[in-house]
């Protein structure tokens, strides 16, 4: 019986901390959808995105509307190509880089985010730019086609 007790408290407070992390504009995982960030950003999930969806998207934090690298750089104060716990202690989300300290030195490297960035071309750049480079014929929405026009030029990876 105790240990049924113990399991239904752990289980209260990690989910208690998880709806906290929610409140709290944390990053959001990996999109589970076919279409990477479009995925998270389809709020509607009617297969487009819309500028509104992805201006939503967007405030998120301040790493996907400049770039993972770019929103670096903009935090790096000292310029020594490194995120100090000071440093990271003011990116929004709080956790943006909490998965980029590959070597758990407790700083994180210009190198170590451009490795976590990858191929990844969203974020590489700001969102806004992202957004109007898949928008092809400028109407304000990514639509399948557009989606399926970006995975062929390599701009957006097929999950």
């Amino acid at each position: 019986m105790k240990s049924a007790a113990g399991l239904a408290t752990l289980f209260l407070v990690l989910t208690a901390g998880t709806a906290t992390a929610r409140d709290f504009g944390t990053v959001r995982p990996p999109s589970a959808g076919p279409n990477g960030p479009l995925s998270s950003a389809d709020r509607n999930r009617d297969g487009s995105v819309t500028h509104a969806e992805w201006e939503d998207f967007l405030r998120d934090g301040p790493y996907r509307r400049y770039g993972l690298v770019q929103y670096f750089d903009m935090l790096d104060t000292d310029h020594d190509g490194y995120l100090s716990r000071a440093e990271r202690s003011r990116a929004r989300p709080a956790n943006t880089y909490d998965d980029v300290d590959f070597n758990r030195d407790g700083r994180v490297s210009r190198d170590e985010v451009i490795h976590q960035v990858g191929d990844r071309l969203y974020r590489k750049m700001p969102g806004e730019d992202y957004f109007k480079l898949l928008d092809t014929d400028h109407d304000n929405k990514i639509t399948p086609a557009e989606i399926e026009a970006a995975q062929r030029k390599g701009q957006l990876p097929r999950r």
